[in-house]
């Protein structure tokens, strides 16, 4: 037990192997106080009352299952098993009870000190059957010639149940002939298994399926999937404006030309009026357009930039730099008519 739970001992500096164990080198028993009176034959348990008992001293009740520390010593001997007595102490007072073995009859009995309680069963009290068992009416012929008959018309009943039950104990007693048939089963639902899976193997599927059934035949029967020639018009128009805002830009107003994919055709997309009228425009009448407002709009820009000079010159001009190319782009997307005073878009009349 110490190995298994681990439990070190102390050996001082001094022992030396040839004193033994340690406890006989401190000189006191491994049970410690527990065989103090070993030398009188007498060795100290943890005892369980096996029955309730009354103590005479003091008239105590003691409840079977109280646990005692008990002396252990031999009484004597039946036979050539052991007669064990305990004794203890009353709880209550200072009375010893002893309570002995009895080999004999396979049970305990009261020495001095104590009573066994006298316990007898009420069915009455406890609402139960008493179940009365009379021997003279079971050494009566008669009763045991009714006895014979019903067994004789149970065995006549079970006779049908019990030949079916010998047959087929019967027919399994060739083990080797049972071991055939099962391994040439098995070996049929192997090749079985192999020739499926090599089967779905074939067509991608990895994974055991089950036989088919009537129920997955008219569950299939009743999917329905929708061909891409059956499209309705909402849904070609829903999927051709989704292609038009996923063409467009968020900063330049050209659209280009997006292939649909579902279709596999080429679908043109109408242009931004703001592209088409300044596509209608020449090249170079645009540019001449965007550099006279840039020079409308920043007059001094130049001179400006010298003026900033320094680490607060320097975020100005940055300042200034962002600013004008926002003045750009607006300008680049404005209507050919319009343009930019004072920081908001005005009409101009021709």
């Amino acid at each position: 037990m110490a190995e298994r739970k681990s439990v070190n001992k102390y050996y001082p500096p001094d022992w030396r192997p040839e004193h033994g164990s340690v406890n006989k080198y401190h000189g006191q028993h491994p049970l410690r106080e527990r065989a103090r009176k070993l030398h009188l034959g007498i060795l100290i348990i943890r005892f369980e009352m096996p029955f309730n008992v009354w103590c005479t001293g003091c008239g105590c009740h003691v409840g079977r299952g109280t646990r005692f520390n008990a002396e252990k010593k031999q009484a004597g001997s039946y036979f050539s098993t052991k007669i064990w007595e305990f004794s203890m102490k009353c709880r209550s007072c200072p009375n010893m009870m002893s309570i002995r073995t009895d080999p004999k009859n396979a049970d305990y009995v009261c020495g001095d000190g104590c009573e066994r309680k006298t316990e007898t069963w009420d069915a009455k009290e406890f609402g139960t059957i008493d179940i009365v068992w009379n021997e003279e009416k079971s050494n009566d012929p008669l009763e045991r010639l009714d006895h014979l008959v019903e067994d004789e018309t149970k065995a006549k009943a079970s006779h049908v149940l019990l030949s079916r039950l010998k047959t087929l104990q019967d027919s399994r007693s060739d083990t080797l002939s049972m071991n055939q048939l099962a391994r040439d089963r098995f070996r049929i639902v192997k090749k079985q298994n192999a020739a499926e899976k090599e089967k779905n193997e074939a067509r991608g599927i990895y994974l055991p399926l089950l036989p088919p059934s009537e129920q997955d035949r008219a569950a299939a029967q009743q999917v329905q999937f929708q061909s891409a020639s059956k499209v309705t018009s909402a849904d070609e128009s829903a999927y051709r404006e989704r292609l038009r805002l996923r063409s467009s830009s968020l900063f330049s107003p050209e659209h280009a030309i997006v292939k649909a994919t579902a279709t596999s055709t080429a679908v043109t997309l109408p242009l931004h009026p703001r592209a088409a009228a300044s596509s209608s425009l020449g090249a170079s009448t645009q540019r001449r357009r965007r550099s006279a407002r840039r020079s409308t709009l920043s007059p001094s820009r130049s001179s400006s930039k010298g003026a900033l000079t320094g680490v607060g010159g320097a975020m100005a001009r940055r300042a200034a730099d962002k600013k004008q190319r926002a003045r750009d782009l607006l300008i680049a997307n404005l209507k050919p008519g319009r343009h930019i005073a004072g920081g908001r878009a005005r009409s101009t009349s021709v």
